[in-house]
């Protein structure tokens, strides 16, 4: 497994989280905790966008997000200014692990505080 904090050179400009129910709290839990069975890590998986690419067409292109009609989306920088943690996890280069310091409500209204919903 492979994991990488955000200031490596690869570091990407903004993270992107599938779905428009994909922040609800039970939803966030759920997969928390299957990550941190999984990989150690508690937390909630996030695709990046690398600079020089657009946010509309990573959208169109990917398969975990192509069929989505609503995304979230926020920057390395601003989900570790609130307190998280940001690793690039797997085998994928675009998948991140956006690490949650703990499950309770507050946590949980900081990351949806941080990413801003967008509709198609």
């Amino acid at each position: 497994m492979s994991q990488h904090h955000v200031d490596q050179p690869s570091s990407p400009f903004a993270l992107i989280r599938a779905g428009a129910n994909s922040l609800e709290p039970t939803h966030v839990r759920r997969q928390a905790l299957a990550s941190l069975e999984l990989l150690g890590l508690m937390g909630i998986s996030m695709l990046a966008v690398w600079p020089g690419e657009v946010i509309p067409e990573v959208w169109a292109q990917l398969d975990p997000l192509r069929n989505r009609s609503a995304i979230w989306v926020s920057t390395p920088q601003a989900l570790v200014e609130a307190g998280f943690r940001v690793v690039q996890t797997g085998k994928d280069a675009r998948h991140f692990t956006v690490c949650l310091p703990s499950l309770d409500d507050d946590s949980l209204a900081m990351i949806a505080a941080v990413m801003t919903r967008v509709d198609r």
